[in-house]
């Protein structure tokens, strides 16, 4: 029997422990928050490398799922900049997924219509909206997510060094 598992992933401070414990409520398995001061500042590529890191740290995953945007400055570069770091294909705008044995079929959408893209895994794939509404987690998942614990990494705990992201970036690999 094939074991699923689901981990949350998140960057920022310390209010994104309670945010991350949403998905916990959900049915996700683990929860992680990058959280340090280093990872501060960082830009769209500074926080696509430290996701991508924090992945790579969990070993092997099948697929990646992604927000179509967030903090990085609405340009809808982060999650696509991870599939780039981890040299795994990406399908953004996400409206249909499924995936039957090692292949990943995704219908996204498009300006003018939709369009349907197989590739294998792993991949990455990016939603929004379009994917449809987040169900409610009742009281019953909300207070079990509670007592979950939340891991924090910082960026030694995913072999990055602080030269590498935040206000101190010198360098772009």
């Amino acid at each position: 029997e094939i074991e699923i598992r689901i981990t949350s992933i998140t960057i920022g401070n310390e209010s994104s422990r309670n945010i991350i414990k949403h998905s916990l409520a959900l049915g996700v398995d683990d929860a992680i928050v990058l959280c340090h001061s280093e990872f501060e500042e960082s830009d769209s590529y500074g926080v696509a490398y430290s996701l991508a890191n924090a992945i790579q740290t969990l070993g092997d995953v099948d697929l990646v799922l992604t927000g179509r945007q967030a903090a990085d400055f609405d340009s809808g570069v982060v999650g696509v900049g991870i599939a780039e770091l981890l040299n795994i294909p990406s399908i953004t705008f996400a409206k249909k997924i499924d995936v039957v044995d090692d292949i990943l079929s995704v219908t996204r959408v498009l300006v003018d219509g939709l369009e349907k893209l197989e590739v294998s895994l792993p991949a990455l794939v990016t939603v929004a909206h379009e994917i449809g509404n987040v169900r409610k987690a009742s009281l019953r998942e909300t207070m079990r997510a509670a007592k979950k614990p939340v891991l924090t990494w910082g960026p030694s705990d995913i072999g990055i060094k602080s030269s590498e992201i935040g206000k101190c970036a010198t360098r772009r690999s």
